[in-house]
């Protein structure tokens, strides 16, 4: 049963967590601020003497966000396989944070799929899978961190919120808006930031642990997709950046450090629309970002088996790279019309 009633969720799932001695929290592959923050904010509103919680994760944490207080003791599926299977196969409760579709969880899908245990899902994504035993997706919502504060002050748990809580949201819900300038649709978030400070969460350290402490090789990087790798169509107020297996190698870097550069050519005056195309060892994987009304998400769903949000999405590719940027730009001559209207 998948709600968007914030009360009603928490209603049902009172009862749930009563009896529950054995949470996991799991999130997406390849995680990102608001993955993190939101499994960790939960795991300490929800951890005390009664309950064993586990945050599991599929893939490492970025180093800008490993220093989250848990971060360390988070269970990385990918280094630990056993450990990862073991959490699932012994959870009475799997809560599902930032991700609708089981398939989001690479090498963990299978212990997912087969648990006896509930599977819950906190998620603010579109068209939710129907494989839960309760969910609640809220769209409108700025992030899931914000979502699992709303569930928290539910249950009755924000009013002696951990600083260490707080860190965890505040730094989830600042990441998936891009310090706050975008995907905020009311005055809520502002409201529930306020609670966070209140409680501990020091704004200006945040901001300088995710954002000011980057790699020398993520300068240099950033510095090539500026230079020589970042393609500007004007007629199709489009923008996009490739960057080869051989370059990230070369510029030594860490986990994450590739995060935001989807973003940069959106300062361009008049581009609309972007994409990152990074090589993996298996595939293309693409980042893609939009301004106005061009659906992202939904040109990521037709084309490159992915999906999100309208203005902010994921999608991949089996091909080679240079096959991929140029099935995108030949399918971008059927959306002139629409990138001009944006």
């Amino acid at each position: 049963m998948i709600l968007s009633d914030k009360a009603r969720f928490v209603e049902l799932l009172i009862p749930i967590l009563s009896t529950s001695k054995n949470i996991c929290i799991i999130s997406h592959a390849n995680p990102d601020g608001d993955a993190i923050g939101s499994s960790l904010g939960l795991f300490h509103v929800l951890s005390n003497n009664e309950r064993r919680v586990n945050v599991l994760m599929p893939d490492r944490l970025p180093e800008f966000l490993r220093w989250l207080p848990g971060g360390a003791d988070v269970v990385i599926g990918y280094d630990q396989k056993a450990q990862a299977a073991k959490v699932l196969a012994e959870a009475d409760l799997v809560i599902c944070l930032d991700f609708n579709q089981l398939n989001r969880v690479n090498g963990l899908e299978e212990g997912l799929t087969k648990t006896t245990a509930k599977r819950i899902l906190i998620d603010h994504h579109p068209e939710p899978d129907d494989v839960f035993a309760l969910g609640l997706s809220v769209t409108s919502s700025s992030s899931t961190s914000e979502l699992v504060y709303d569930v928290a002050e539910g249950l009755g748990l924000t009013t002696n919120l951990s600083k260490e809580a707080a860190t965890c949201i505040y730094t989830g819900i600042m990441t998936d808006t891009g310090s706050f300038s975008y995907g905020i649709a009311s005055g809520r978030p502002f409201a529930v930031l306020a609670h966070l400070m209140d409680a501990g969460a020091e704004k200006e350290r945040i901001h300088a642990a995710v954002y000011d402490s980057f790699s020398e090789g993520r300068m240099r990087l950033m510095g090539l997709c500026l230079k020589d790798k970042m393609v500007v169509l004007p007629k199709l107020r489009t923008a996009y950046i490739s960057l080869t297996a051989a370059e990230i190698k070369q510029y030594s870097n860490r986990i994450g450090d590739t995060e935001g550069f989807v973003n940069l050519p959106l300062s361009i005056e008049g581009i609309v629309f972007t994409v990152l195309f990074v090589e993996r060892e298996d595939q293309i994987k693409l980042s893609l970002r939009s301004r106005g009304n061009f659906a992202a998400n939904e040109f990521a769903k037709k084309h490159f088996s992915g999906g999100g949000h309208r203005n902010a999405a994921g999608g991949k590719s089996t091909k080679t790279l240079m096959e991929t940027i140029a099935e995108f730009e030949k399918l971008l001559e059927g959306y002139e019309k629409e990138l001009r209207n944006a």
